[in-house]
C-alpha cells in the first residue's frame, strides 16, 4: 500500500479491494427490507420515475399534433434554452464569481467538470412543465409542443452531463 501524502485511495489497487471488502461486510448488516430497498433502488430510479414522470406529464405520444400547431418552432426553442442557455449561463456565471474573486473553485474541480454541471442543470423538468402550463393555457397544441421540447431537452441535458462528468472524472483518475 502506498502511504505517500495526498495519494488518492481511488488509484490504489489494495485500498479499493479493502473498501469494497468493508461494504460487503456492512450490506451483510443490514435489514433485509433495506437490502431490499436499495437493490430495487435502480428499477425504481431509472423505470419507475421517468415512466411515472412521463405519464404525469400528459404528453400524447403521437406528434401530428405538434406539427399542426406548428408547435416545432416551440419544442426547438424551449430545448436550445435549456441545453444551451441554461449550462451557458451556468458555467458563465461560475466563470465571473471565480474571475472576480467572489469564489474560487473548490481543490479537484475543473472547468470541465464545471461545464458537466452546468449540462445537467438543463435537465429543466418539474419547474420547465409548470412554466410551460401557464405560459400556454387555452394552446393545447403548444403545450405539448413546450412538453415534448422539454423532456427531450431534459433527457438530452442528462446524457450531456452524464458523459461529460463522466470523461472529466476518469481523466481526473
Amino acid at each position: 500500500m502506498s502511504h505517500e501524502p495526498g495519494a488518492s485511495p481511488l488509484r490504489d489497487p489494495e485500498h479499493q479491494a479493502a473498501v469494497q471488502h468493508l461494504e460487503r461486510l456492512a450490506e451483510q448488516l443490514q435489514p433485509p427490507l433495506l437490502r431490499l430497498e436499495h437493490a430495487l433502488h435502480g428499477a425504481v430510479a431509472f423505470g419507475i420515475m421517468p415512466l411515472f414522470a412521463l405519464a404525469n406529464a400528459g404528453v400524447p405520444l403521437g406528434l401530428g399534433n405538434v406539427e399542426a400547431t406548428g408547435g416545432a418552432n416551440v419544442a426547438f426553442g424551449i430545448a436550445l434554452g435549456l441545453l444551451i442557455g441554461k449550462p451557458l449561463g451556468i458555467t458563465l456565471f461560475a466563470w465571473a464569481a471565480v474571475r472576480l474573486g467572489v469564489a474560487s473553485l473548490p481543490q479537484g474541480v475543473t472547468w470541465h467538470l464545471v461545464g458537466g454541471a452546468g449540462l445537467l442543470g438543463g435537465i429543466g423538468f418539474t419547474m420547465a412543465l409548470f412554466i410551460a402550463g401557464l405560459a400556454f393555457i387555452g394552446e393545447p397544441g403548444l403545450l405539448v409542443a413546450a412538453k415534448l421540447g422539454i423532456l427531450g431537452a431534459s433527457l438530452l441535458a442528462g446524457l450531456g452531463g452524464w458523459f461529460v462528468l463522466h470523461r472529466a472524472s476518469r481523466r481526473a483518475l
